[in-house]
């Protein structure tokens, strides 16, 4: 698994969900807010409630707090 560095993705989607959702055919980001980071063998990313399930995930108030502290 990736090096844990919830930095990276707070400060690349701060605050949106990192998922891509198809529109008329068309791949779009989600643009819903974040909830959660997503976890596998590739990396780390950000969520939102529709897009975390299934996923390992560490709540993103969790990051936040880690980032603050």
């Amino acid at each position: 698994m990736a090096e844990f560095n919830p930095w990276h993705f707070i400060d690349k989607y701060p605050g949106q969900c990192a998922a891509e959702v198809s529109r008329k055919g068309n791949s779009e980001p989600c643009d819903e807010a974040a909830y959660a980071v997503a976890m596998d063998d590739e990396g780390f990313w950000p969520v939102c409630i529709k897009h975390a399930r299934g996923q390992g995930l560490v709540p993103l108030s969790e990051v936040l707090e880690h980032r603050a502290g």
